[in-house]
């Protein structure tokens, strides 16, 4: 069972460690943003495998 939960957790990480940069950051330059936050989502994606 705590196997399962800490898959789980580095899964739903990803997404929010870039959700405080994602809102704010689209919200004021979503161009600036879509490149910035595609990298990291792929960087964390990368640290997890």
């Amino acid at each position: 069972m705590v196997n399962r939960d800490e898959d789980s957790e580095p899964l739903d990480y990803p997404e929010p460690v870039p959700r405080p940069g994602l809102p704010s950051d689209p919200g004021e330059s979503p161009h600036g943003t879509s490149g910035d936050s595609l990298p990291s989502l792929q960087e964390i994606q990368r640290f997890l495998s």
